[in-house]
């Protein structure tokens, strides 16, 4: 028999008549209060569960890589930071300090670098791995302090229903106690506060200048002496009970702070800024030297034996033919189009970047431009002259909207690539994934949320989970504190398909270096320490270490140790493709601009201040920054070539060249930079000035114009600047697209500009033989003009032959590749 309850009436009638009503609360059954905890056990296990699945899917995605060690450390710190933040400040600091955790782990494995900073005697490493660590912990502590205070203290306030701040005695030591901690911590912010005007910009120069060093300095180590004998005194008062002690203290802090604040300026103001020429130059030549050392270019090797302004003969021709066989038809963005176009045979496929790389093919030392046609699962057909053996792909660039992870093997096969009117299959044969056992099906089906896994019929025993196979992604799950370039690029070694990213440590810590932007942060050190290579078949990656003297890194791999491994044991097929990245080098190259001045005197003048150049793309555009750029060519001086990336500069304010910067990334040579600085008494024509010839050519500029007029967009490619023998040559190529979204650039003319000339011709072949004087070859059996010996003639005639031969070449397996497959 149920138990009946009266209609619950909250102002149930009781009493005499016309008596007050009275409000009850109903009285709830026990099988209610049974209903709410099952309840709140169910959400309890709801949200417990999503962490749980989440740990021991990644302990099997890591271990499936043979790096369960990495993510367990890594956890280890995370977790040990969190509860030991949570027991001292409840959840609010816990949850926040378990981000923390890569200053802890640099803190815990740092070592000494053998340089100094100049003001306060302490190594690198110390403002590189163990000052962010202290002033995370002071800032901890600050506000576990000003918590504590504010909790305490409303906790002596409140009269149960009211708030009375007219403090007990016993109210008034223990909070004195609490300040004296409170003070104690922001003397420490303040004593190594004093580090932290090592890197700042208060002046012209970054780092600790005049005023920092004479004025700042000393008043932050009087703040913290000042703090320290302020929490004596607030400790006293634990025992002597005054308010005004603490009243006082809080005053004089605040005195100490606005002094901080006028004094400097002062200073600044009436003495360091009219004598600023003579007070900071011991200060700018610290900035660099330092900044040099941040950014790696301290040993940058400064030459002056290139003069560029002499024309194009040739001779020089002759001599860097290699340089000439290499001259870059193609730009990415037309050479991509045209891929897209006529490589993509499938509406599924795409092509994501063009790579630029370079082999050896038949001998000849050869730049290549190379890239993945991307689908599901990436495929790459074995085409064209370097032969490709394993052209599968599951792990690349491309971002997989629906999950950035599939199944295989499985009891379909995989599509591989379309024949003719075929299509090709395949099985994974790969070993590196997550084996979807009974318990894995159900683990991953609930981390993915796709139920399929417990049901799917095509899962066999053999079938692994292939998980995170965008490499980017991939990357930085597995290395976190690393920066990566924003182009990995595609490789061919023995015949299979290797990614290579470049990785960056950086910082923003290091004394006497100025800042620059980088990605989203600020950064004022970089190194590309990490070279990140993943097997584009099975996803296998290797991390090697190239900068093996980096603080950072050094304390990584003591965190990490199986993650890394030493650049000696990357395989030398490899190693041949490595190169010095463009993210890097454009940071450099800023820093350089203004830094190449190893005169104190003349960088406070800035008298000798580069620039990036800029040029136009088109007539009437405005003009872009030029940017590094990859090039094969032999270096003035050198006997072989070598794959480098260069930039000109041209002085501030100005168009002319001024001077060029490579950086050598061939062999023993890796990682070499080469300053190359041209007299001042002569004007070299710069990329915009060249660009203005070009675009004022009469034939130039009609063709184009009549281009324009009939249906058709001109493109002009990217303007190279590239030296040859004494000289530089200015290289652009000109595309033609019909003006249709559909419509493929099409190689139309070659623009070749020295000191002296501007030509303009159909191919490379024939816009050489202009350029240099010699006579195009003759139509009928007349002999050639008399300027030049036949021995001579031949010899051009040879040369410009083997230059349009490697470019007929490229375009025609271009295009068969696109026949054969339709």
């Amino acid at each position: 028999m149920s138990r009946r309850y009266r209609p619950f009436d909250p102002f149930e009638r009781g009493g005499p008549q016309g008596a007050a009503r009275e409000f009850r609360a109903p009285q709830i059954p026990r099988r209610f209060w049974g209903g709410v905890a099952f309840f709140a056990l169910a959400i309890l296990v709801f949200i417990a569960a999503s962490p749980i699945i989440s740990f021991f899917t990644e302990v099997e995605w890591y271990d499936s890589l043979g790096l369960r060690d990495v993510y367990l450390t890594r956890l280890g710190l995370e977790w040990s930071i969190a509860l030991g933040s949570f027991v001292l400040a409840l959840l609010y600091l816990g949850v926040g300090a378990a981000t923390q955790w890569q200053s802890v782990a640099l803190f815990l494995h740092s070592s000494p670098t053998g340089t100094t900073d100049p003001v306060l005697g302490q190594d690198v490493s110390f403002y590189l791995l163990t000052l962010p660590f202290v002033h995370n912990a002071t800032n901890w502590s600050l506000a576990l302090a000003f918590m504590a205070i504010l909790l305490v203290a409303a906790l002596y306030s409140w009269r149960g229903d009211s708030f009375d701040f007219r403090l007990t005695p016993q109210a008034l030591s223990h909070i004195s106690v609490l300040v004296a901690g409170f003070v104690v911590a922001l003397s420490v912010a303040a004593w190594f506060g004093r580090y932290d005007l090592l890197y700042a910009h208060n002046s012209i120069v970054y780092g600790a200048a005049y005023t920092d060093v004479n004025a700042r300095l000393p008043l932050y180590t009087f703040q913290a002496g000042a703090g320290i004998v302020l929490a004596g005194a607030l400790l006293a008062n634990a025992w002597l009970r005054r308010l005004w002690i603490p009243v006082i203290a809080a005053g004089a802090w605040i005195l100490i702070a606005i002094a901080g604040q006028v004094y400097p300026s002062l200073v600044q103001g009436v003495s360091t800024g009219p004598n600023a020429g003579t007070y900071e130059l011991p200060f700018i030549a610290r900035s660099i030297d330092f900044t040099r050392k941040a950014y790696g270019l301290s040993d940058v090797t400064g030459s002056t034996s290139f003069t560029g302004d002499q024309p194009l003969t040739l001779k020089d021709v002759q001599n860097d033919q290699v340089t000439v066989n290499n001259l870059r038809l193609w730009d990415y963005g037309p050479l991509k189009d045209t891929y897209q176009q006529q490589q993509s045979l499938r509406t599924y496929y795409t092509f994501n970047d063009i790579d630029l790389d370079r082999y050896v093919i038949k001998g000849q030392y050869q730049q290549l431009e190379i890239s993945a046609r991307e689908f599901d699962l990436l495929r790459l057909p074995p085409i064209g002259a370097v032969s490709v053996t394993q052209p599968a792909i599951y792990f690349g660039e491309r971002n997989v909207p629906n999950g950035d992870y599939c199944l295989a093997p499985s009891s379909t096969q995989e599509f591989d690539y379309p024949q003719g009117g075929k299509d090709v299959f395949t099985n994974y044969k790969g070993t590196h994934g997550v084996p979807m056992n009974a318990l894995n099906r159900a683990l991953w089906s609930l981390k993915l949320g796709d139920f399929s896994l417990l049901v799917s019929g095509q899962v066999t025993d053999k079938t692994l989970m292939l998980y995170r196979r965008n490499i980017r992604d991939r990357a930085q799950e597995l290395a976190p504190f690393l920066t990566f370039d924003h182009d990995p690029y595609i490789t061919v070694v023995d015949g299979k398909l290797y990614w290579i990213m470049d990785a960056y440590t950086t910082a923003s810590t290091y004394p006497y270096s100025q800042s620059q932007p980088f990605g989203n942060d600020t950064i004022n050190y970089i190194r590309n320490s990490v070279k990140v290579v993943i097997d584009a078949y099975d996803g296998t990656p290797t991390f090697y270490v190239v900068e093996p003297k980096d603080p950072l890194i050094k304390a990584y791999e003591a965190t990490f140790p199986a993650l890394f491994k030493p650049i000696d044991s990357m395989p030398a097929g490899i190693r041949a493709h490595i190169r010095v990245p463009e993210d890097m080098f454009s940071v450099q190259v800023a820093v350089y601009a203004i830094y190449h001045m190893s005169d104190p005197h003349v960088f406070f003048t800035q008298e000798d201040a580069w620039d990036v150049p800029t040029a136009q793309t088109s007539p009437g555009s405005q003009p872009l920054p030029v940017q590094p750029y990859y090039v094969l060519f032999r270096l003035p001086g050198e006997q072989t070539p070598e794959f480098l990336l260069i930039m000109p500069f041209t002085p501030h304010n100005k168009t002319n060249l001024v001077s060029w910067l490579a950086a050598r990334s061939d062999g023993s040579h890796y990682g070499e930079y080469v300053s190359y600085v041209l007299p001042k008494d002569r004007v070299i024509f710069g990329p915009q000035q060249v660009a203005s010839r070009i675009n004022q050519d009469p034939t130039i500029s009609r063709d184009f114009t009549l281009l324009h007029s009939t249906g058709s967009q001109v493109q002009q490619g990217n303007l190279l600047v590239v030296p040859i023998g004494n000289s530089f040559l200015y290289f652009e190529p000109v595309y033609l697209r019909a003006t249709t979204a559909t419509g493929i650039p099409e190689l139309k003319k070659v623009i070749l500009v020295d000191q002296d000339s501007v030509v303009y011709a159909n191919t490379l072949q024939d816009a050489i033989q202009q350029l240099v004087g010699a006579a195009p070859p003759p139509t009928s059996n007349q002999p050639p003009p008399s300027t030049y010996t036949a021995q001579q003639v031949a010899q051009i005639q040879s040369l410009v032959a083997q230059a349009n031969q490697h470019y007929n070449a490229a375009y025609d397996a271009l295009k068969r590749a696109g026949n054969r497959d339709r």
